[in-house]
């Protein structure tokens, strides 16, 4: 296969391994619902920082929750790298026994978000303890996210063209749901974003969290410590 040059507009082209971030998004589904995952890398790019989505992924209908969960694990084992730890954002509230058992599993760090009707994100998350067979309780995270503030900010980072999507995967079935997501205002004059009457917006929350913990996750950086040798007296002479 022949190698994509590099693209400033294609994040395919990007190489993941000089990304200075990467995160791995997912959602479990249901029965009517597909469970989802997609990861993105930041670079600098033409001057400013990008997001770049470079892995698009819908699973089947009716994957079992460990399935998922070994799948979510091997995606994000593929982007570990020198620079950047991949940081694993899960849906907690719809599945907490799912997001406990990734926890537990996934060998990486993981945080969880809850979303809400409220008009703006938690300042702060609520910890959790996750029991652990055999082992201490690992701590978690779990963020509350408001469902119009995390659609809102995808819409802004495409805009200002911050964000950026390969052509990889499901990429089609994400463009969709994003094209038909809509915009509806309440008498009250409050508004919401949702999928059409029987669509779904799977792809389309789980792109949003990974936007949101771009924008608002504390950095998660592997730290090299130098080397530090000692001068040699011969070296004073």
């Amino acid at each position: 296969m022949t190698e994509r040059p590099y693209s400033p507009e294609d994040p395919a082209t990007w190489p993941h391994v000089a990304a200075d971030w990467i995160g791995v998004a997912h959602d479990v589904g249901y029965s009517q619902d597909h469970s989802t995952i997609i990861v993105g890398a930041e670079h600098m790019v033409t001057g400013a920082r990008r997001l770049g989505v470079i892995h698009i992924e819908r699973l089947a209908l009716g994957t079992a929750p460990s399935l998922v969960r070994e799948r979510v694990a091997e995606v994000a084992r593929q982007f570990i790298i020198p620079r950047a730890t991949p940081v694993i954002v899960v849906d907690a509230r719809s599945n907490p026994s799912h997001f406990q058992s990734l926890v537990a599993e996934a060998a990486l760090p993981v945080v969880g978000f809850s979303m809400t009707a409220a008009e703006a994100h938690a300042h702060r998350p609520v910890p959790q303890l996750v029991p652990i067979p055999g082992r201490r309780p690992v701590p978690a995270l779990v963020w509350g996210l408001s469902r119009n503030a995390m659609f809102s900010e995808v819409e802004a980072a495409l805009d200002a063209r911050e964000l950026r999507m390969a052509r990889v995967g499901d990429f089609d079935a994400l463009r969709a749901e994003l094209r038909d997501l809509q915009r509806i205002t309440s008498d009250a004059g409050r508004m919401r974003y949702e999928p059409p009457p029987g669509g779904h917006d799977d792809l389309a929350v789980t792109l949003a969290a990974l936007v949101w913990a771009w924008r608002h996750l504390p950095r998660l950086r592997r730290v090299v410590t130098p080397r530090v040798v000692p001068p040699s007296v011969r070296s004073w002479a």
